[in-house]
């Protein structure tokens, strides 16, 4: 996967962008940064690192849902993220504000899964109402 980041970024360098703007989309586990939930550095920490060695900054968005299909305050240690969020209403948490008091101590001893989620993404992005998709086509 970095090699094909590599490989875009720099085709689009060719056709004269100079730093381009990059988005990004990948799953969770892809796109955290640091070292991921299967313990080997993500494209997310290459591409934030990336972006750092050539002056600019780098924006990371973890979803997560809220719903009957699929829920993240049954996710064992991501339970706070559902504390401070709507079960059916989408919501934004920017973790970048939440640092200095982790750091601090300010919460106690964290689950080391939430602290990973805190400093792995800059911001969650919390989808109430979720639920399954579905491959049906709907029309008028």
């Amino acid at each position: 996967m970095k090699r094909l980041f590599l490989r875009e970024y720099r085709a689009a360098e060719a056709q004269g962008e100079r730093n381009p703007k990059v988005l990004v989309k990948l799953g969770h586990w892809h796109v955290f940064r640091g070292y991921g939930p299967s313990h080997l550095q993500t494209l997310g920490n290459f591409v934030t690192e990336f972006a750092i060695a050539n002056g600019a900054e780098a924006f990371s968005i973890g979803v997560y849902l809220r719903g009957t299909w699929r829920d993240v305050k049954t996710q064992k240690g991501l339970e706070p993220i559902a504390l401070g969020t709507d079960s059916a209403a989408w919501t934004i948490i920017d973790f970048r504000s939440l640092r200095p008091a982790v750091a601090g101590g300010r919460f106690g001893p964290l689950n080391p899964k939430l602290q990973a989620n805190i400093y792995g993404f800059d911001a969650a992005l919390v989808l109430g109402g979720a639920s399954p998709g579905t491959d049906l086509l709907l029309t008028k």
